[in-house]
């Protein structure tokens, strides 16, 4: 069986649903901030705007912008892997710190 890129793999999972707290969004420097987080651990991460359907791989910057979201949406954030619970609580922390904007 192969997976496709980014597909979600490994025992462990975790889910959290954070909102976006600082004004502008999650704009260019806050994408790049959480894709390079997301980056640093081996588990699949997957996100979306809760309302929506469309998840997306959360270590692509285009993907997590293209997903639009605004001051006040929800962003849950899903992960599959060994490392799932700390990448989750790691990017959880880093939404809810405004990306160190506000």
């Amino acid at each position: 069986m192969t997976k496709k890129p980014g597909a979600l793999s490994g025992n462990d999972t975790a889910e959290a649903v954070v909102q976006i707290a600082n004004r502008s969004g999650l704009h260019g420097r806050p994408t790049t901030m959480f894709v390079k987080l997301a980056s640093r651990f081996k588990s699949a991460i997957k996100v979306h705007c809760t309302g929506q359907g469309k998840e997306v791989d959360g270590k692509s910057a285009l993907a997590v912008l293209s997903l639009g979201m605004e001051y006040g949406k929800k962003l849950c954030i899903r992960a599959k892997g060994d490392d799932a619970r700390e990448a989750v609580a790691a990017l959880g922390a880093l939404v809810r710190d405004k990306f160190k904007e506000d």
